[in-house]
């Protein structure tokens, strides 16, 4: 970094205003540019609305229907996009997407997150907790202001609209207010094309870890239930039938859960800390949980001791399996602690319960799961599960493991050049680093 960029981020961390710079509502900028609200610089702001009807008024192919899990930071996420038929959309016509128009998140755990509409949403509708955000061209660059809308200060102004920093909602006034720093055009070409060449490995490394995660489910189907076996361990190739569960090898044992595992229930455990199960992250320490958590109202007695390597069947375990906690403190009473009570592989147990193999027999062998109702041990403890020799399930979980390893070492990767991004953006979108203008 050059040394007059070092003096002059020195400066404004004083507070001091640099040669060529002035203070605004934005904070210091540049003496050329601007600070406009968002709503003299659009054409449109709005959100739309979901189709009566739930679930059967959408359809496998048609018109792109954006609703806010769509949006992610930056970038479309259209894995699950629902679509709608011609009649629904020519009753939407004001909240039709045309090319990059801005999606803004305005209600929800997703408040905040932006992106720009590409061909692929053309045409298309959003619903109530989108904004479409429709910049007037050659005033205000879509991409300029969706980087702008990701920025530490575009943030810092959608939280500045949310009562008690819990990120309720945002109203159309409230967005039409957004104060924007404003470059002139072709500056503000300039830094969208300088931030853009940080997307590129951002989204190869995305597209990297999302190709190892689906080698991975697929390695884990055929690893645990044997349609993949390493050839030190088969002995007798033959095939069993179990019920409720699937084709295993012949070689392996077939226990039931309760054969396995016991229900632990040790109370009384004031000193330890508490403890979350999480579908991502396993059982975790509340404290590293994103955003505010809920302390228990009255005392802890009733709480459940979990040990480091011990499984937790919490309310969510018919979508996502059960947790496995790498820490020791004590949970909700609602949760069902399980400990081995003969040898396993830990980790064998461990991607054996995340996986879809699992879960889909979990949903089938317990009648009238739903979300919120909880699994009970008894209720566990018919389920069959494989129990191969030891050092199989070990060999399995090596390999399982080393994917693992291997997409944690990528995600950090990423972290990193988000990070190195997010600065980047600090500096061009702020003035501070100006970039050329041919």
């Amino acid at each position: 970094m050059k040394q007059e960029i070092r003096e002059r981020i020195e400066k404004i961390g004083k507070g001091e205003v640099p040669e060529g710079y002035r203070k605004t509502k934005v904070g210091i900028i540049p003496v050329d540019w601007g600070v406009k609200m968002l709503g003299e610089k659009t054409t449109k702001i709005g959100s739309g609305i979901t189709p009566t009807g739930g679930e059967k008024v959408y359809k496998s192919e048609g018109r792109p229907f954006l609703r806010s899990q769509n949006v992610g930071w930056g970038n479309l996420i259209l894995e699950d996009i629902a679509f709608i038929g011609d009649e629904i959309h020519n009753t939407f016509k004001a909240t039709e997407i045309i090319k990059n128009d801005v999606f803004l998140n305005i209600t929800g755990a997703s408040i905040g997150r932006s992106a720009i509409a590409d061909e692929r949403v053309e045409m298309g509708n959003v619903n109530q907790h989108v904004c479409i955000i429709r910049t007037i061209e050659n005033e205000l660059n879509p991409k300029f202001l969706n980087y702008f809308l990701l920025s530490k200060n575009g943030q810092k102004q959608i939280d500045s609209y949310q009562a008690g920093g819990n990120r309720q909602g945002l109203n159309f006034g409230q967005i039409k207010s957004f104060q924007i720093p404003l470059p002139p055009i072709p500056e503000q070409t300039a830094i969208v094309t300088a931030l853009s060449c940080t997307d590129a490995p951002i989204n190869q490394l995305e597209k990297l870890i999302k190709e190892k995660n689906e080698l991975k489910r697929g390695l884990m189907q055929r690893l645990l239930d044997g349609k993949l076996r390493f050839k030190e361990f088969v002995k007798n190739p033959n095939l069993q039938e179990v019920k409720r569960y699937s084709i295993l090898p012949e070689e392996w044992g077939i226990k039931k859960a309760s054969s396995i595992f016991s229900n632990i229930s040790k109370k009384n455990n004031g000193n330890e800390q508490l403890l979350s199960a999480t579908q991502d992250n396993g059982v975790i320490p509340r404290d590293m949980l994103d955003g505010d958590v809920m302390s228990p109202g009255g005392d802890t007695n009733s709480y459940k001791l979990v040990e480091e390597g011990d499984f937790v069947i919490s309310l969510r375990s018919f979508q996502g399996g059960l947790e496995y906690s790498c820490y020791r403190g004590m949970v909700s009473p609602a949760y069902t602690v399980l400990k081995n009570k003969i040898p396993i592989c830990k980790d064998f147990y461990r991607h054996l319960f995340k996986s879809r193999l699992f879960i889909d027999r979990l949903a089938s062998s317990v009648i009238g799961i739903r979300d919120g109702k909880q699994i009970s041990y008894e209720e566990f403890s018919f389920m069959l599960l494989p129990y191969p020799e030891l050092k199989e399930q070990e060999k399995i979980a090596s390999m399982l493991n080393n994917i693992d390893n291997n997409i944690e070492l990528l995600k950090s990767e990423l972290n990193q050049l988000k990070e190195q991004k997010r600065g980047l953006m600090q500096l061009l979108l702020t003035g501070i680093v100006r970039v050329e203008v041919d």
